[in-house]
């Protein structure tokens, strides 16, 4: 049985392939180019859980990795610190588990939880990296890691769920102002945590569509006291 892999595969700065064509079926699919495919074909996603019974040891020799090569993270656009004004694509595979550090199943068929359950110690090792309530294991671009996720409310998000007089929701801003003021201030915080990829997905990814700050910390990437220190960072903006 394949296990998942730890350190970033070098092939994961190569150029995704929008139509390479499945070496079982034929079929189009997205991903990366193996070396050990010939040029314009792959493993498709179609096709992965027909050949992996057979293939098994050999799988990732002749096919490549998961997340890497075929069975990519799903694209989710966000706006980045570095680019702010830009919808950029971020490709991970959101809530492996809930904010309480359970496997989360809903939607299992889309999520690798087969690698992060078989690898050994994996998964026990993601959860002593969450912080709080505002963590789950995710991966992303073929890492697994864990991403904080702290929701803000603005005037957008709350309407229709309190008094529209009442002064709390009165002050609030509006949902664009609020996602300025979450860049900038992630901004300010970022040079003291690098290689944190922060961000501001779009609403549909988030409570209610609140405005969120996100964060993604690589697998065993900060030491305990540097993630409590960016939970509570989060927390403040």
């Amino acid at each position: 049985m394949a296990t998942a892999t730890i350190a970033p595969h070098p092939d994961i700065n190569n150029p995704i392939a929008p139509r390479l064509k499945c070496c079982c079926c034929g079929e189009r699919f997205e991903g990366r180019q193996f070396h050990n495919q010939d040029t314009g074909w792959g493993l498709g996603d179609c096709c992965v859980e027909i050949v992996k019974p057979h293939a098994d040891e050999e799988m990732e020799s002749t096919y490549g990795v998961p997340g890497v090569h075929y069975k990519l993270d799903p694209v989710v656009m966000v706006r980045t610190i570095e680019a702010p004004n830009h919808r950029t694509e971020w490709r991970i595979t959101q809530n492996l588990s809930d904010r309480w550090g359970e496997i989360n199943r809903s939607d299992a068929e889309h999520k690798p939880l087969e690698l992060l359950e078989c690898t050994l110690g994996l998964y026990d090792r993601l959860r002593t990296q969450m912080f709080d309530e505002d963590t789950f294991v995710v991966r992303k671009d073929a890492a697994w890691g864990i991403l904080f996720e702290v929701e803000f409310c603005c005037i957008e998000s709350e309407a229709g769920e309190v008094d529209p007089n009442d002064p709390w929701f009165l002050k609030l801003p509006g949902y664009y102002e609020q996602v300025t003021r979450l860049i900038n201030s992630m901004k300010a915080i970022a040079g003291q945590f690098p290689s944190v990829q922060f961000a501001v997905p779009e609403p549909v990814h988030v409570y209610r569509e609140r405005p969120a700050a996100w964060a993604f910390v690589a697998h065993a990437l900060l030491s305990n006291e540097q993630r409590m220190a960016l939970g509570h960072a989060l927390q403040a903006l």
